[in-house]
């Protein structure tokens, strides 16, 4: 069979009110290369020139085109579908959502899926892809699912090209196989030829400087700033796919020390540690899922910063994560006990809602990832504003936990508690400037809560972690 293909160029037919490609897009459009990597920088277009350069494709192969993009999570997904909402009914594209595929006029067919494992992959085996496009192919700390869903590019027509449009920024989990694939064998928007697969491969840059729509908004770039860790702001500013990724979310040079004068409990009850508006609590509750841990930390929150007051990593049944909740909040007396708003958090939440007057809330990530979701939060580390006490023999695991947690995969439980933690903090709290220790002024220990007022204790034999180990003391 013969594919359509009259001319070695289409523009995209999308009209100049919906979107107008700029210099770097227009590069993109007009590349003949079928491996191409495209970005660098926050705010360069890459969502609308993949789309474009699909519209492309299938103005040009018109029933012959069959597409796919994808996005590594379905949450991350939705971003994209809102935009390709706004763009393709204009093209006369018909949006099949039991199918999540786009039908277009001329016969093509767009598939807008996500693509986490290489068992995510397999799904679309049955399937034959003129196209692919992976959006943001820098959140794929291995390439392996990519490598996987490539293997189904192919088509019975004849003068059919097969491309595959990917987009990326630096300082994602992918960073270091992009950058060997992409970035390092030639300089940009030089075609290569890779060695082992035979492969020609290009990389096409574009930062926000190229986008003269966002350049008008002043306040990007401060948005931007605000948005992670300084190494990662250069990155995604200047593009920088040399910056160093591994281990730094949350640096152990960033952890403010503090000395709690005895044991952190009892410190706290006797009103001997710096003066806390508050305590608060959150949960991250991955119970019965092979591996996966339930987490807590328990946080104090002072005038100049957080402490680390109590954490908690475990793996446990639910029944066991309901009365270490609850056996937790007695021993602290948090004002907010934060659980991951999902399928196992879900469950704890409604528990704790039904038995127990604990002040119970839903803590939501939204669209990110977890990287990302620790990301948010990493400036808030960096800035000095997480105390930890020297005096507490577990504060140093902690410490070096949260940074493995960004080179291998244990621990990410215990980051996502304490990511949700401190969303909480920052969207309710505001903190003095200034880098000195909240002051600690001795005084009379609290008065006992009443006891109408006091969460429900645990059973006996329930297995505590630290609570053990205030009691060894």
């Amino acid at each position: 069979m013969t594919a359509p293909g009259p001319e070695a160029t289409v523009k995209p037919s999308i009209t100049a009110d919906t979107w107008t490609p700029h210099e770097k897009q227009r590069i993109a459009l007009q590349c003949p290369e079928l491996d191409i990597l495209f970005g660098g920088a926050v705010g360069g277009g890459k969502t609308d020139v993949l789309l474009a350069k699909w519209v492309q494709h299938q103005q040009r192969y018109r029933h012959a085109a069959v597409g796919l993009i994808v996005r590594r999570t379905m949450p991350e997904l939705r971003e994209i579908l809102k935009r390709t909402h706004k763009l393709f009914p204009r093209l006369g594209a018909v949006w099949k959502a039991s199918d999540k595929t786009w039908s277009f006029p001329n016969g093509a067919i767009l598939i807008m899926g996500y693509l986490d494992t290489i068992e995510d992959a397999h799904k679309y085996w049955g399937w034959e892809f003129t196209f692919i496009g992976v959006d943001e192919v820098g959140h794929y700390k291995d390439p392996a699912p990519i490598d996987a869903l490539r293997s189904r590019m192919r088509t019975t027509h004849a003068g059919v090209r097969l491309e595959l449009f990917m987009t990326a920024n630096p300082g994602g989990a992918g960073q270091d196989w992009l950058r060997k694939r992409y970035i390092d064998p030639a300089p940009p928007l030089t075609p290569h030829k890779d060695r082992e697969t035979g492969l020609w491969r290009v990389y096409i840059p574009s930062w926000m400087t190229d986008n003269p729509n966002l350049m008008r908004d002043k306040s990007y770039v401060k948005r931007i700033k605000a948005s992670g860790p300084t190494w990662l702001v250069r990155a995604l500013i200047a593009g920088d796919w040399n910056v160093s990724v591994a281990g730094k979310i949350f640096m152990p040079e960033w952890w403010h020390w503090s000395n709690a004068g005895g044991q952190v409990h009892e410190q706290w009850k006797s009103g001997y540690l710096p003066p806390l508006r508050t305590v608060i609590q959150a949960w991250d509750t991955d119970f019965g899922k092979g591996n996966d841990n339930c987490a807590m930390v328990t946080l104090g929150i002072g005038h100049t910063r957080v402490y680390l007051l109590d954490w908690l990593e475990q793996s446990m049944r639910f029944p066991d994560l309901e009365r270490q909740v609850i056996a937790s909040a007695s021993m602290w007396r948090p004002s907010a006990v934060i659980v991951e708003d999902k399928a196992s958090g879900q469950s704890l939440l409604q528990a704790l809602k039904e038995k127990t007057s604990l002040p119970a809330i839903a803590g939501n990530k939204g669209a990110l990832n977890k990287e990302d979701h620790w990301l948010r939060n990493s400036p808030f580390v960096e800035a000095g504003r997480v105390g930890l006490f020297q005096d507490d023999p577990t504060a140093q695991v902690f410490a070096n936990r949260l940074q493995a947690c960004g080179t291998a995969a244990e621990h990410k439980d215990l980051a996502d508690a304490f990511a949700y933690g401190l969303d909480y903090v920052r969207e309710n709290y505001v903190f003095k400037p200034g880098d000195t220790d909240d002051s600690a002024p001795r005084r009379a220990p609290r008065q006992a809560r009443p006891e109408a007022d006091m969460p429900r204790p645990a059973p006996t034999g329930t297995k505590f972690s630290m609570l053990d180990l205030y009691r060894r003391r």
